[in-house]
C-alpha cells in the first residue's frame, strides 16, 4: 500500500516481515477506546489471557431502559 506522496518511495519492509494495518472510523475509536484495544490486543499477542469484562452490554442495557422509565426521564 502507498505510504507517502506520488513519486516518493514506499515504506521498505523485510522479506518475511508483515504489515497490519487498521482503520478504524472516529466515530468507532475515540482515544480511550484505541488505548483498551491496544492494551487488550498486546496481551492476547503475548499470550497472556484478559481479565473477565466487568460489565456486559445487557448491564447497559438494563441501566438505560431503567433510566428511560424512571423519574428522570419525565424531565
Amino acid at each position: 500500500w502507498p505510504t507517502g506522496k506520488p513519486g516518493e518511495p514506499e515504506a521498505e519492509r523485510e522479506a518475511g516481515e508483515a504489515l497490519w494495518v487498521l482503520n478504524v472510523h472516529h466515530a468507532v475509536f475515540d482515544a480511550w477506546s484505541l488505548g483498551v484495544f491496544w492494551d487488550e490486543l498486546s496481551a492476547l499477542y503475548e499470550g497472556r489471557s484478559l481479565p473477565p469484562a466487568e460489565r456486559q452490554y445487557g448491564d447497559f442495557v438494563a441501566w438505560q431502559e431503567s433510566w428511560l422509565t424512571g423519574t428522570d426521564a419525565e424531565a
